[in-house]
């Protein structure tokens, strides 16, 4: 039985979505001098591999932590949408994958950028699901929807209609996922994205994978 990390490295170097600033490690206590070792961590809950609350868009939506451990356990299919760099993802791109759909927890959409993750590519024109095709996939019964890029929507988003066409179906986004590529494309998978169980949280970091 296979298990695939789908969790990007986090270090002081990721992929910064535009404006945010860069995560800070630093080492405050060393084991040569102080008996251990401790390192401060200080960044925003939307960095590197994490998860999208509704809370996060939404006034008054559900914080991740008044979720049950089990929502973020399921059944995923993987569904490869690579082919529309720089173009919307039409709802027919799911029609083959309406039986999986139905039966799925996750909706896990290859788009290649993971393969970008530390460049100055990873923002730019990755593949962006049309309104229609948004509706179509919360209207299957998922959880969340999977992403190995920054976002739902562009970077250059004011309004952020994937975001608030999802959060309306209370589903979720895990974002900056990688090695979906990995992962079979014509069966479901068990995945898992379990965040850390912080207070009041819009959102937080994930350590994501996928086994079958």
């Amino acid at each position: 039985m296979p298990y695939i990390d789908l969790t990007q490295p986090f270090n002081q170097s990721i992929s910064l979505y535009p404006g945010s600033k860069p995560p800070v490690i630093k080492s405050t206590h060393r084991v040569a001098t102080d008996g251990c070792a401790v390192k401060h961590f200080s960044f925003n809950s939307h960095q590197g591999t994490h998860i999208d609350a509704v809370a996060h868009m939404k006034e008054g939506g559900k914080t991740l932590d008044e979720l049950p451990i089990e929502y973020f356990l399921g059944k995923a299919i993987t569904i490869d949408i690579s082919e529309y760099a720089t173009r919307l993802v039409p709802k027919t791109a799911f029609d083959q994958h309406i039986e999986n759909l139905q039966l799925a927890d996750f909706a896990l959409l290859y788009t290649s950028w993971g393969k970008k993750w530390g460049t100055l590519n990873y923002a730019d024109d990755f593949p962006i699901l049309s309104p229609e095709a948004m509706h179509f996939l919360c209207q299957q019964n998922i959880k969340a929807i999977g992403l190995d890029c920054f976002s739902p929507d562009p970077v250059t988003s004011i309004d952020f209609e994937n975001h608030h066409i999802a959060f309306s179906y209370e589903v979720l986004f895990v974002e900056n996922l990688c090695n979906l590529e990995l992962l079979p494309t014509d069966q479901l998978i068990n995945f898992q994205c379990l965040p850390m169980k912080i207070e009041d949280a819009d959102g937080a970091p994930v350590r994501a994978m996928g086994h079958w």
